[in-house]
């Protein structure tokens, strides 16, 4: 196990190689992170429950502790935290995943607050079900295991099979490059008056009004 002194060292050092190749920086985007092995509540141990706080939430504080000072300096800065729809809707698995994009969330809203009026702005955005090469992965695996398509079938006829018994309204999977506009949005001049935010890219997956 990492000490804690090691594990802000190669945040430091992250940043600090960023910071010598760009000559600065006023945007921090914080998207490492993942779920572990989605297990239910009863097979989750301690252990995963820290890990998964470890990878979610702490790896992004450390680079927003590293990185704000600058941005308050320069009364300029964007901080998006990439959450999930997990920490709004949990699952009856994975429940240390959700739990720590929970945890974004809330410590989003609560530097929001304390950045003020600095120029700094704080959001997050909550992808939903996106295609990505381990979800593909996953869902073919899961549709060839029970019987809804053919050993070989295409993408498209899984994806087709999987969302009758999905629930997402706008009744397909989301692509990468939909969370990235909604990151470039959320940067630009075009969202100065946002934040506190949390933009769902989810196809309507979560109801909220």
């Amino acid at each position: 196990m990492f000490s804690e002194t090691s594990r802000s060292n190669k945040a430091h050092s992250v940043a600090n190689s960023a910071i010598k190749q760009l000559g600065g920086i006023d945007i921090l985007v914080n998207n490492a992170g993942g779920p572990g092995d989605r297990l239910f509540w009863e097979e989750t141990q301690i252990r995963a429950w820290t890990e998964s706080y470890e990878r979610n939430v702490l790896a992004a504080v450390r680079l927003i502790n590293h990185l704000l000072p600058s941005m308050r300096q320069s009364g300029w800065g964007r901080i998006v935290n990439v959450s999930s729809v997990a920490g709004v809707m949990p699952q009856p698995t994975g429940p240390d995943y959700g739990a720590s994009k929970a945890a974004i969330n809330n410590l989003s809203l609560s530097l929001t607050k304390a950045l003020g009026a600095s120029g700094v702005t704080v959001n997050t955005v909550s992808p939903g079900m996106i295609l990505t090469p381990k979800l593909e992965k996953v869902l073919r695996q899961m549709a060839t295991t029970n019987g809804w398509v053919a050993s070989g079938a295409s993408w498209e006829e899984i994806e087709r099979v999987f969302l009758k018994v999905s629930q997402v309204p706008l009744g397909r999977i989301g692509r990468v490059e939909e969370v990235a506009h909604a990151v470039v949005f959320l940067c630009s001049s075009l969202a100065s008056y946002i934040t506190g935010a949390d933009l769902r890219i989810d196809g309507g997956v979560v109801p909220a009004l």
